[in-house]
Parts: C-alpha cells; structure tokens; sequence
C-alpha cells in the first residue's frame, strides 16, 4: 500500500481512530435500540477500509467484532473491542500535513484501453457508503482516467444509471435502503445495462453471496480487504473495447 498518497493515509487513520472511539463509547449500551445496528456497521466497516489501506491486524480484529455482534454475543465485545484497540497500539494519527507537506499525486495518463479518443473520461458509477473505501478507490480510478460518480442511496443510484452514459456500476452489498443484490437485479432489467459491467465489492465473505451476485448478473465479485492495484486491473479488463 505504500503507493497510496500520505494525505489519503492521514485521513484513513483518523477516520480509523474516530471510529474507535464511537465502539468504546457504544459498547456498553450494545442492548439499546438502534446501537448493535451502529456496531455492525462500523466494525464491518473497519474491517473492510483496514485491510484494503494495509492494516491487516485491525481489519482481523474489527472482523472479530463484527461476528461476535452477528452471533449476538454482546458478553463478549467489552474484550474484543479492547483487543481491536490493542491491534490500533502506535497507529496515532499524524499531525494534518500542510500544504507544502503535501506531495502531489502526478496524474496518470488514462490507458489506451480505458479513454475514449476526443471524448469525455468514461463514467464508473459507484454505490458505497463507507467514506474511507470510497476515497481509497476514487483516488486510484480517477488517477487511471475514470469519473466517478459516488452514491449511496440506492434509488439514487438507479435514478443516476439512466441520467447518463455508465462504463462500469461498482456496488457495495450491504448499501442502506436497496442493497448492493436489489440495485444488481433492477439494473439487469434495463436494457441499456444488459451488457454494462456491474461489480460487487463487499465486505460478506461467505460463497453463498458471491453465488448470488453471479446468479443475479454481476461480472465480477471483489471481497473486502482488497488490493486496489488488484481492483483496478480487474476494472480495466472489463472496460477493454472489444475486439
């Protein structure tokens, strides 16, 4: 991951640590209404941005938090947040890079495969509602020649597929409203996204959901933590002009 910009890390760290401190305070109201919903989402979220920015250890352990709160487990999350907070030990964020500390990215010339001659950069639309996997994945398709256009809201996201020409749909599963499946589904019924190549990149690890999302359509299905020199080569094979 050593490629990725130091602000794009900064910023992971402190979203990482905010995060955190959201489960300290939450953990000990885990039974109240609406708080295990908050849990599950940020420790699934945790583990997924850990990973993918190179933090192995914090994703495996977010990871053990979130099964806990899927078994219903509550006993149990007082000693695994605590080893997820042993896992962050020596990750304190940085100090705000000043402007002149900032390095700045050189663009990427868009690859052959990807731009189209004398026209507008192709447009991925980009269905996630996790702030640190979405700058991590902007930062790397706009630095290969892509637009993106990110939303989270499902109805939003179909609503933006007809409003303009779309390359490639890249979808969250586990999206508030209309998951990543409904939002598969709907747009395979349109006939302008009968060939378009739709992406799941998730965070569900089970072979059941990848089955699914294949079953429902998808060309590709991309778990979280992921590489994202691995998930860009994989966008730039399905956005290849045919031969």
């Amino acid at each position: 991951m050593n490629d990725l910009p130091d602000d794009l890390i900064h910023e992971f760290k402190v979203a990482a640590l905010a995060a955190l401190a959201e489960l300290r305070q939450l953990q000990e109201a885990a039974l109240a209404p609406g708080t295990m919903s908050r849990l599950v989402r940020l420790s699934h979220q945790l583990k997924g941005s850990a990973g993918s920015y190179g933090f192995p250890k914090i994703s495996t352990a977010a990871g053990l938090v979130e099964k806990s709160l899927a078994a219903e487990v509550p006993t149990r999350l007082a000693k695994l947040v605590a080893q997820l907070e042993l896992a962050t030990k020596g990750m304190a964020a940085p100090p705000a890079l000043s402007v002149s500390e900032q390095a700045p990215v050189e663009p990427v010339a868009a690859a052959p495969a990807v731009a189209t001659p004398a026209g507008p950069p192709p447009v991925i639309l980009f269905g996630e509602d996790d702030p640190m996997v979405v700058a991590l994945v902007k930062d790397r398709l706009e630095r290969e020649g892509f637009q993106v256009r990110h939303l989270v809201n499902g109805n939003d996201i179909l609503a933006a597929a007809s409003a303009e020409p779309i390359r490639l749909v890249i979808l969250d599963a586990k999206l508030p409203g209309l998951d990543g499946f409904d939002i598969l589904t709907r747009l395979r019924k349109l006939p302008a996204y009968a060939e378009t190549p739709i992406v799941l990149l998730t965070a569900l690890t089970g072979a059941q959901d990848a089955v699914r999302a294949f079953e429902l359509g998808a060309n590709d299905y991309i778990r979280k933590p992921f590489s994202p020199a691995e998930l860009i080569a994989r966008i730039k094979n399905l956005t290849k002009p045919p031969r």
